[in-house]
């Protein structure tokens, strides 16, 4: 098992909090490069039942200790065309370390992440419930989090699932389960219950998964706005990077479950 670490906004740090996020879906890079005739095609797993299958990622043929696991080829017929790759992001049963916007007590904001104590009492992360407390300072990129603290204070998810798909083949189910909210047409949105905090942890994974997902996910009637929300979504982060929705670029389409941290 090997452990990977992401990258996520706040608003989708409190999403994941929420058990309102269990998909991710992160640009290939490079892009597989247009055929001549301007023609994509579908991007395979070299699996275990042999060379160029369709389906979960597996371990592929190769020479004695080679490792296959995860291996993608964007392929043409039964012809692999380019380098074939890891998706950066594991297979299934590998960890993600999910980090996000943090910050420490305000009388270490002049040090640097390298200089803080790893031994901190407490360190605020955007998958806290609630705001930023006072108490705390500046906020910091993810990426800037230091080993030893993202261990203590970003959580881990197992990856259940990888698969390359293009980013405009969202499903609807699959928007919802990127953490997208939408306003239904009717009925109301799951709430979270007043005494939500009070809950324990087991309380609060149980009324997710046989309430509040359940109710979210019984509305996919409304499956366009769903997929439109998601556009607005991917475009906000994507679309000045080159990789807007209208694009419609080859993405790793990652399915997690948080674990504790």
């Amino acid at each position: 098992m090997k452990e990977h670490p992401i990258l996520f906004a706040p608003d989708m740090a409190g999403a994941i909090r929420d058990g309102r996020k269990t998909m991710t879906r992160r640009v290939v890079i490079p892009q597989p490069e247009r055929e001549p005739e301007g023609v994509w095609e579908v991007w395979k797993c070299r699996g275990k039942n042999g060379p160029d299958t369709y389906g979960a990622c597996g371990v592929g043929p190769g020479a004695s200790g080679d490792d296959h696991t995860g291996l993608w080829a964007f392929s043409k017929g039964m012809v692999s065309i380019g380098e074939p790759r890891h998706c950066p992001y594991g297979v299934p049963g590998d960890r993600l370390r999910m980090l996000t916007t943090w910050a420490v007590h305000r009388q270490y904001d002049a040090l640097k992440p390298t200089q803080l104590p790893e031994d901190m009492d407490f360190v605020w992360t955007a998958f806290n419930l609630g705001g930023k407390p006072d108490v705390f300072g500046k906020l910091r990129p993810g990426r800037f989090c230091t080993l030893p603290l993202r261990q203590r204070w970003m959580p881990l998810a197992d990856i259940l699932d990888v698969g390359v798909e293009r980013v405009a083949d969202i499903s609807a189910e699959d928007a919802l389960n990127e953490g997208v909210v939408i306003e239904y047409n009717s009925g109301s949105n799951p709430q979270r219950p007043e005494n939500w905090g009070e809950w324990s942890e087991k309380q609060q994974d149980e009324y997710v998964e046989k309430q509040a997902r359940p109710t979210y996910m019984a509305r996919l009637d409304d499956c366009e706005r769903c997929v439109a929300e998601f556009r607005k979504l991917w475009d906000s982060i994507s679309a000045k990077r080159g990789y807007g929705f209208d694009v419609n670029p080859f993405v790793w389409a990652v399915s997690f479950k948080r674990t504790k941290p």
